[in-house]
């Protein structure tokens, strides 16, 4: 599963910079310059000369490039309670909605526009796609696009096009720019954003449509009839009608009965002997164990992630390292007669994973054998001969034990998770790496190449050279909010936060060390230090736009606090009669109404539509837990 980037941590003091448009110089078009000089020579007779350059600006008409797609909301596929937001689509250039026009002499007006229709509107119309060279017979003028490229189109009824599209007068309102200056370090770069202005339908699949209206809004009224658009790009997303699956109530899903998640370990079958529940207690898992000649029995298996502070390993295990083989490393537990099989795993897999990689064993080998050498001639030098530094280990060497052994990226799921009932859907778990374990797996992958007694003790200091953080814990989080909200962020704090501090102001959190989706659902993140809390939130950066349903939004808390320039968030019904008006049964927004009922004077002035950006932003949900051990 590919690895998401950690976009830059939001510090309470960053400030939000929006921007009502970014209007290029020259918008897409066909323009002529012309030059006239005239030249009076010494018999004062005067010639003139004239000269004229026609050239065409032509940004994305037809097609748009997918790196010209920064973010959207909700997100591909993406399955919540989305009924209350307006979907957004964020695009990493910022002039990119005002390059061409709606209407002639538009200026300032995006010709971009983004629909959502439900899957019952989407059965009305129509989706096909056609050559650029068939568009001319729709009425859709192609400037440079290859004639031979094939355009996605979406048929629309009169009807849906009365009811989905916005008016000339809501469009201006649908798109500004966007920034963010952090308090330390540089600016995020600027961003434009659409904005639907329609609202999900509940209970169905919803697509959204960026379309072109390119020259359709003529004398700046809306087009009517049955119409054909250019699809740029598009996604689908389901929008519940239950509460229980919004943001919030996804995470809390994941809390215990006791106001803190469940430890990870399985739950003591009943009947067990108190020795076993002290086991289960620990995060232990009995595992089948086959013995080298060929018996099976039963033994003892833990996960590098452990359930509370790692147990300490017994002197004769940390003696064992480094080892020659991983016999060493079992234990026997009296009570059972079964092997603890945990840190001989570790060993032995490290070792598997160290042969898998070919060329980096082989890097081994030959970098302990140039070790060797230096070592030797360092304690038997040679007259007139200087001894060279011991080599340092190749950097992709290092680099692999540090980046896939150490941070465990190539340690399979089945080690990290022994057994699927301690990650049962809806569930957060909390846990401390084990770093004996750690070394465990580190000396087998550079056991590989190990020939004589006298390298393995010389590793005993080579080992020194692969340091990594004293502390690491974290949190594995199986939950529908891991697929359904991608901009999901996780603050961890060494301390036990109060309900005071709702966005950890007191504290400094810890820094993450790894967070990547493991599954569609599993998310695993790695902090260095040991985590007491976490708040788990959207990426302010993500912030939507909408309005807020009356429900109860027990056990969330919001980031981001209404201020005293901002007019109180407007509250809208979804049902048949909303209070809010300009709200049409098609669940459109009209835009324009609403935009000056809440900018007030400042409409048709500059800054107006950053001001309507800024009072439409819905706060960011964040939910909170406490590590119970």
């Amino acid at each position: 599963m590919r690895e998401r980037q950690v976009p830059p941590k939001q510090d309470p003091k960053d400030e939000f910079v929006f921007h009502d448009n970014d209007i290029p110089t020259l918008t897409s078009d066909v323009y002529t310059v012309t030059a006239t000089s005239t030249l009076t020579v010494a018999s004062g007779e005067t010639v003139t000369g004239t000269s004229s350059l026609t050239f065409k600006v032509a940004g994305p008409q037809l097609v748009l490039p997918p790196d010209e797609i920064a973010a959207k909301f909700p997100a591909n596929t993406a399955r919540g309670m989305f009924y209350q937001v307006l979907p957004h689509v964020t695009l990493t250039r910022t002039s990119l909605p005002w390059e061409r026009l709606p209407a002639k002499g538009a200026t300032g007006v995006p010709w971009l526009v983004l629909l959502v229709l439900s899957q019952k509107q989407l059965a009305q119309a129509a989706r096909s796609t056609t050559k650029v060279s068939a568009l001319a017979a729709q009425g859709i003028a192609a400037d440079d696009t290859d004639p031979e490229a094939q355009i996605n189109l979406l048929d629309l009824p009169a009807r849906l096009v009365a009811d989905l599209l916005p008016d000339f007068d809501d469009l201006k309102w649908l798109a500004h720019v966007r920034s963010v200056t952090p308090k330390n370090g540089p600016g995020a770069p600027e961003t434009a954003t659409l904005v639907s202005a329609n609202l999900p339908v509940p209970a169905q699949q919803n697509h959204a449509f960026l379309i072109s209206v390119e020259g359709r809004y003529a004398q700046g009224n809306k087009p009517t009839g049955a119409l054909t658009f250019p699809v740029l790009h598009e996604w689908t997303f389901f929008c519940e009608a239950e509460h229980s699956h919004g943001f919030a109530e996804l995470l809390m899903q994941a809390q215990g009965p006791n106001g803190h998640p469940e430890p990870f370990a399985l739950s003591t079958p009943d009947g067990a002997p108190p020795a076993a529940a002290l086991r289960y207690e620990k995060g232990y898992v009995p595992v089948v164990h086959h013995m080298r000649r060929g018996e099976v029995s039963a033994a003892w298996l833990r996960s590098p992630l452990s359930v509370g502070e790692p147990p300490d390993p017994t002197p004769a295990q940390k003696a064992h390292l480094p080892a020659q083989h991983s016999d060493g490393f079992l234990t026997l537990d009296p009570d059972f007669a079964m092997l603890d099989v945990t840190y001989s795993g570790a060993w032995e897999l490290g070792r598997l994973l160290m042969l898998e990689q070919t060329e980096l064993a082989t890097d081994l080998y030959h970098w302990k054998r140039a070790h060797a050498q230096a070592s030797h001639l360092a304690k038997n030098p040679v007259p007139g001969l200087t001894p060279d530094p011991l080599p340092p280990m190749p950097g992709p060497l290092a680099q692999w034990i540090t980046h896939n052994l150490i941070e465990l990226r190539s340690v399979p799921f089945g080690y990290l998770v022994p057994d699927k009932g301690m990650l049962p859907p809806n569930s957060l778990r909390f846990f401390d790496v084990d770093r004996f374990w750690l070394d465990c797996l580190r000396d087998g992958a550079l056991s590989v190449g190990r020939s004589d007694s006298g390298q393995h003790k010389r590793e005993a200091d080579m080992r020194k050279s692969l340091a990594y953080p004293d502390e690491t814990s974290g949190l594995l989080l199986r939950s529908a909010a891991v697929s359904d909200f991608p901009h999901l962020e996780i603050d961890a704090y060494s301390v036990d936060l109060p309900n005071a501090d709702p966005v950890g102001t007191t504290a400094k959190p810890l820094d993450i060390l790894r967070f990547e989706r493991l599954s569609r659902d599993v998310l695993l993140v790695l902090f260095t230090g040991r985590v007491r809390t976490a708040d788990l939130h959207l990426h302010p950066q993500a912030v939507h736009f909408g309005f807020e349903a009356r429900h109860d939004a027990s056990g969330t808390e919001y980031m981001r606090k209404e201020t005293k320039h901002l007019t109180p968030k407007m509250t809208v019904d979804i049902g048949a009669t909303p209070p809010l008006s300009g709200l049409l049964p098609s669940r459109r927004v009209q835009i324009d109404a609403l935009a000056k009922k809440l900018v007030g004077a400042r409409a048709g002035t500059p800054g107006d539509v950053a001001t309507f950006a800024l009072q439409m932003l819905e706060g960011v949900p964040l939910v909170r837990f406490r590590r119970a051990v």
